[in-house]
């Protein structure tokens, strides 16, 4: 009898450290969300304003993100405009964060601080490229997504989010333009 209460007490706690690990396993990023950007247009003058849809799409599962404002309009959203060579060409702009000093437990702020997309949900944000520069040529529309939420890992360790809280960066293709 005392063989098999350890027996019923080892498996019970093999299966309950799985349970744990799965929920702590990191789903691939790129299977939780993609991100698309689209430019209004190809063609710009010199002085027009650049404006940019981001389009975020769930993956199979759905994915959490946080939902804070930010610059582009979601917290860890960027747009910039780079040469070929990868560096920003904008004159200015701003990055977005966020700095919590004493945060509430992990289920509150899952509810108060993040949003579901549910599977193949789309969420778009337009946004405009400010202070682009004055010089004709050819230029690329970037943008990635990064979690910045600082409790993102905490959130991540709930078992009722399944592993689908997005904690890595998800970069878009970029999209080519020209200013004449």
């Amino acid at each position: 009898m005392h063989w098999a209460l350890t027996l019923i007490l080892v498996f019970g706690s093999l299966f309950s450290n799985a349970d744990q690990e799965s929920v702590r396993a990191r789903v691939p990023a790129e299977s939780l969300l993609s991100l698309k950007i689209h430019p209004a247009k190809l063609k710009f003058k010199v002085g027009d304003i650049i404006y940019v849809t981001a389009v975020l799409q769930a993956g199979k599962q759905g994915v959490y993100l946080s939902n804070g404002a930010g610059e582009a309009g979601l917290l860890g959203l960027f747009l910039d405009l780079t040469n070929f060579d990868n560096k920003s060409v904008l004159t200015c702009g701003f990055g977005s964060s966020l700095d919590r000093v004493a945060d509430p437990d992990a289920d509150q702020i899952l509810d108060q601080r993040f949003m579901f997309l549910k599977p193949k949900q789309l969420k778009k944000y337009r946004h405009s490229l400010q202070c682009v520069p004055k010089v004709p040529g050819r230029y690329l529309v970037t943008a990635e997504y990064r979690p910045l939420d600082p409790a993102t890992p905490r959130v991540a360790m709930l078992a009722k989010t399944k592993g689908l809280v997005l904690q890595d960066t998800v970069t878009a293709k970029p999209v080519e333009i020209s200013i004449e």
